[in-house]
């Protein structure tokens, strides 16, 4: 008995679909979110979460892959009966070899974040190889008593300037303010 993470593609529209391989093997299956992501030019990234987050890159548009690589771990509370419900990868790049992931995490470096659910971001700027440690994506992420999740990603040029763009969902539970400083909410527009 085991679990795999599997890959497919389609050549023509989607009317027809390679033979499935399979990505990695025992490492998590994306029980916790994954996302598929390729830079047009060959190179195709693949993230998944389960308790850790990890990545397998193709660099011939899916015929081979490499093995998993564990980006972080203690991404989810595996003894949460609800962890699932905040998880979710988002996976993007500007095509020039860099990459942004962003992830909903309700349990990732608690002692700093606490377990109620924050955005994390993950880079990488050669191409998928190598990918930084999380950061927490929102200002009040290490005082806030929110649930933050559903990230999505966006890149685009400004001008000469490349910007990425992210926007999540923040449920507020029912009797108090997100902010446990009494500070009145999640702050300003992001």
């Amino acid at each position: 008995v085991g679990v795999e993470v599997r890959e497919a593609h389609s050549t023509d529209g989607g009317r027809h679909w390679r033979q499935d391989v399979v990505v990695a093997r025992n490492v998590g299956y994306g029980r916790a979110g994954f996302d598929l992501a390729t830079d047009g030019d060959g190179t195709w990234v693949l993230m998944w979460a389960d308790a850790d987050l990890w990545v397998s890159r193709s660099v011939n548009r899916g015929a081979r892959w490499s093995e998993p690589q564990r980006i972080t771990r203690g991404v989810v509370c595996t003894t949460c009966g609800t962890h699932v419900r905040y998880n979710r990868i988002e996976l993007t790049t500007a095509g020039d070899g860099r990459w942004l992931a962003a992830f909903a995490a309700p349990a990732h470096s608690p002692d700093r974040y606490g377990s109620d659910a924050d955005i994390f971001v993950v880079r990488s700027e050669d191409g998928g190889v190598s990918w930084s440690q999380p950061q927490a994506a929102a200002s009040y992420a290490e005082r806030d008593g929110a649930r933050d999740r559903a990230p999505t990603l966006v890149v685009g040029a400004c001008g000469d300037q490349l910007r990425y763009g992210l926007a999540w969902t923040t449920y507020i539970p029912r009797g108090g303010p997100a902010d446990k400083e009494g500070g009145g909410g999640c702050g300003g527009a992001r």
